[in-house]
């Protein structure tokens, strides 16, 4: 059972050490959220309180997000956050029982 968790932890690094898998994520989120962060409005409108302005911001990005992705990948990921909200969805096909 080890062997086989290291093998698939050697292939979902590609060999990678923690630090070096870190500084790539760091990286790549930073490229990432300037990409996604350019097509949001962040400035705050006369009289629109934080929590308006925070959700906003938060739906702006939601969407920059999802128009980045082709249509099929936006209905997988729409399916996966229903899935991730209502966890006791039953899903069954065919006979099975």
């Amino acid at each position: 059972m080890a062997t086989s968790a290291r093998m698939f932890w050697q292939r979902v690094s590609d060999g990678l050490q923690i630090q070096q898998l870190w500084a790539q994520f760091h990286a790549e989120a930073r490229v990432s959220y300037q990409l996604y962060s350019k097509e949001v409005d962040w400035t705050r409108a006369q009289g629109e309180s934080r929590g308006k302005r925070l959700r906003r911001v938060a739906q702006g990005l939601f969407w920059a997000m999802m128009m980045k992705l082709s249509p099929g990948r936006r209905a997988l990921f729409l399916i996966a956050l229903v899935l991730l909200v209502l966890p006791g969805f039953d899903f069954r096909y065919g006979d099975a029982e």
